[in-house]
């Protein structure tokens, strides 16, 4: 059989409003099950009664930027748990690109290269800042199957 290239899946949240801070807020969830996770062929489960994907990328938008100092960077963690206890990603932290005509604008993207094997659809993922507030608009995370 041809190798085949892998196939790149965006999830997103929905337009969101979440004030950001220094503490991370609480986890949201972002279900992956639309065309993602699909059993193997032949079978009626997935692999081990799990799902297999790997996680390639974070895309975060945040808009609102403020404070004295305004935030520089944000650190994310993504999870398979709805409190955040098992841990996919650990704190990791971009800087934070502010718009070209907007400063008070910007967005930041994690290259991750994580296989994970999931009991549910659903990553759930928090997100702080290092300094100052913002508000979260939206989080994209790119999955990989082949």
């Amino acid at each position: 059989m041809p190798a085949t290239s892998p196939q790149i899946y965006p999830v997103s949240t929905p337009i969101l409003s979440t004030a950001l801070s220094t503490s991370f807020v609480t986890p949201i969830g972002i279900n992956i099950l639309n065309n993602v996770l699909q059993p193997l062929p032949g079978t009626k489960l997935p692999v081990g009664g799990r799902f297999a994907v790997k996680i390639s990328g974070i895309y975060i938008q945040v808009q609102a930027l403020a404070g004295s100092p305004a935030p520089t960077s944000l650190i994310v963690l993504l999870s398979p748990d709805a409190l955040g206890d098992e841990i996919l990603v650990p704190d990791t932290t971009a800087t934070i690109s502010t718009g070209f005509t907007t400063v008070t604008k910007g967005g930041v993207v994690y290259k991750v290269d994580v296989d994970a094997f999931l009991l549910t659809e659903t990553i759930f993922v928090t997100v702080k800042t290092n300094q100052g507030t913002a508000t979260l608009k939206n989080v994209t995370i790119t999955l990989e199957k082949n």
